[in-house]
């Protein structure tokens, strides 16, 4: 009697994640597949009932949504043009030292509307902000003249400018909510998604208005008008900081109950990206004097480090139980990425110990440090599993507890690498 029983809750769990990870598909297969016919009377109809009902958003919810969207990127575009508004302020200083926090406070307006978070927790993030913003006010000044901005900055306080941003976004991610995606994710995880498909969309929307852009140009030409000048330092700076915005909105109500971008993207990019190290790592060890010596290398090493967990992140989560062939590919590509970041290690230690310590080497070793720790951990969660040591969302859950060390690793970047080097 508990057999029938067990294999009908495991059906219904199984038919739960597909309908959550896809309910465009699984209402294509139940109604047009025949997905509903093969399943027992009672959960065919439970479905049948569950799919007939469509909820729907009213007008006056729909309006509110722009507004608010219209509302965060209005501010964000008066913030990015504050020094033409209030002449007295200082260009050179203010988008050297301030030029992320337009686009992250229009962005954490929305999001924080978005993800309809609680009070608490919004005063958790205030207070976060403004400490960073408050921080970054009391950074000493930098007046010695340079080609390329006006101003030189200190390295411990240029790290400082690029680190609180990542920052913030990792406190937003408190506020992220756990219903959306797979429910069975840690909402670390699926933050990290939001996140991820933020940024694809940032990218398409910015192609999309690069086109439009030589479009608009053209046409004014036609008539005799030149508007480049007015384009360019009104509509253009207030499309780049507006596109993460709108980017968050589409992202949110109209790709996740849809399709899910990043685990498609970990599907397509997941092999390609496997190949591609194979190669680089063959050719590395045949050139290892050029990644020792160039500095340029070292810092692509970084962003690709980032890319790759973002990619070994997105295919882990969207593993499925009986999905042996990708876990074993997963544990390759985890085995190559601790590989290169071992070499991307050493490298780094080459040049501490031949051109002594500075921020910014500190800086990325202990970034690469935090990458290779995480790839460590998510490859022996995976074998777990594998073994049935750990059910998969146990190895997910501990997983995603683990990636509290790159918030803490940011946070001792942006404010205390400053004080311990006397933000030189």
């Amino acid at each position: 009697m508990l057999e029938p029983r067990r294999e009908i809750t495991d059906l219904t769990l199984k038919l739960e994640k597909e309908f959550r990870q896809n309910p465009k598909t699984f209402r294509e297969n139940f109604h047009l597949n025949s997905l509903g016919e093969s399943l027992p009377m009672d959960l065919y109809q439970f479905w049948k009932i569950r799919l007939a009902f469509e909820p729907t958003k009213s007008n006056q919810t729909t309006i509110k949504s722009y507004f608010v969207l219209f509302s965060a990127c209005l501010f964000a575009g008066i913030l990015i043009k504050l020094p033409y508004i209030l002449p007295n302020l200082s260009k050179d200083i203010y988008y050297t030292k301030f030029f992320p926090f337009p686009i992250l406070i229009g962005f954490l307006f929305y999001c924080i509307y978005l993800f309809k978070t609680p009070v608490d927790k919004i005063y958790k993030i205030l207070v976060f902000f403004i400490f960073s913003f408050l921080f970054v006010c009391f950074l000493p000044d930098w007046h010695n003249k340079n080609l390329y901005s006006g101003i030189k900055l200190s390295d411990t306080n240029f790290l400082t400018v690029i680190h609180i941003p990542i920052f913030i976004l990792t406190i937003l991610g408190l506020a992220y909510p756990n219903q959306k995606q797979n429910q069975t994710n840690p909402r670390q995880i699926n933050y990290i998604h939001f996140i991820a498909e933020v940024i694809v969309f940032t990218a398409i929307i910015l192609l999309a208005g690069i086109l439009l852009t030589f479009i608009t140009f053209a046409l004014f030409k036609t008539i005799g008008i030149n508007i480049e000048k007015f384009y360019m330092d009104w509509m253009v700076v207030w499309g780049l900081v507006s596109s993460p915005i709108v980017a968050a909105h589409f992202v949110h109500n109209h790709t996740l109950e849809k399709f899910n971008i990043s685990q498609l993207v970990s599907k397509i990019f997941s092999p390609i990206v496997f190949f591609t190290l194979l190669g680089y790592l063959y050719f590395t060890v045949l050139n290892l004097d050029h990644l020792f010596s160039d500095r340029q290398t070292l810092l692509t090493f970084n962003f690709m480090l980032a890319a790759l967990f973002a990619i070994i992140t997105f295919q882990f989560s969207c593993l499925d139980k009986n999905q042996f062939f990708m876990s074993f590919f997963l544990i390759g590509l985890l085995l190559l990425g601790m590989t290169i970041n071992t070499l991307g290690l050493f490298a780094i230690y080459k040049r501490l110990s031949e051109f002594g310590m500075t921020p910014n080497r500190i800086s990325v070793i202990g970034s690469n440090l935090c990458f290779f720790i995480s790839l460590l951990f998510l490859t022996y969660y995976l074998i777990q599993t594998l073994r049935k040591k750990y059910d998969l969302e146990v190895s997910l859950h501990r997983f995603a507890k683990s990636l509290i060390i790159f918030p803490i690793w940011t946070a001792l970047v942006a404010f205390i690498f400053p004080i311990i080097f006397q933000f030189k």
